[in-house]
């Protein structure tokens, strides 16, 4: 019994480590950016907290989080269009915590 359960851990193990990335289609919201923003500082009083570019797609990526409720989006902009990523709560800023 114990080697059926080390060969099925180690084909386990194996089918992880091999796992391939794959492409995914979600919808997202978009609209103009000034708009998008706004609405996140005055409705959800979110404010940008992080930002950084993608050179290969010309875009920025902004995170807007609400320091007192916890609540988060993160946007990718050009200056004409924003389109929201992600959003959630729970936000938890880890200030000095850079990867």
């Amino acid at each position: 019994m114990q080697k059926i359960i080390m060969a099925f851990l180690l084909c386990l193990t194996s089918t992880v480590a091999n796992a391939q990335p794959f492409q995914t289609t979600k919808p997202v919201l978009c609209d103009e950016s000034k708009k998008l923003i706004s609405t996140l500082n005055e409705k959800w009083n979110e404010k940008l907290q992080w930002s950084g570019n993608d050179g290969a797609n010309n875009s920025k990526y902004g995170l807007f989080v609400n320091e007192k409720t916890g609540t988060w989006t993160l946007l990718q902009l050009t200056p004409e269009v924003a389109c929201i990523i992600g959003f959630g709560d729970n936000a938890k800023l880890l200030l000095g915590s850079v990867i």
